[in-house]
């Protein structure tokens, strides 16, 4: 607590690092998950994948900037896991539109 109060700009840093490293490994399990959804036949996997993409994009700001980047990224953030959200709903429905299972 007595480091956050001194020195928030490493708080800030640290925790932009840390979510940095999650968002790019659920980047890359994202774009993992919608190559399979690809690989079955899924018609409109593409959107899954641009969504992917972009969670990468930010993981990988948030590494490479964290300090620069930390107000941007809660924006940036805010709208990719908006978005990924809606992916899912949509994907959802598709798998029991079409009766598939992972």
């Amino acid at each position: 607590g007595i480091v956050i109060v001194a020195q928030p700009q490493v708080f800030v840093i640290g925790i932009s690092i840390i979510i940095g490293i999650y968002v790019l490994i659920m980047g890359f399990a994202q774009l993992f998950a919608s190559n399979a959804i690809k690989n079955i036949g899924i018609q409109g996997s593409n959107a899954a994948m641009i969504g992917a993409i972009l969670t990468i994009i930010l993981g990988v700001l948030m590494l490479i900037v964290p300090l620069a980047a930390a107000g941007a990224t809660m924006v940036l953030g805010g709208i990719s896991l908006i978005y990924a959200g809606v992916v899912c709903i949509v994907d959802a429905y598709r798998r029991y539109k079409y009766n598939v299972t992972l």
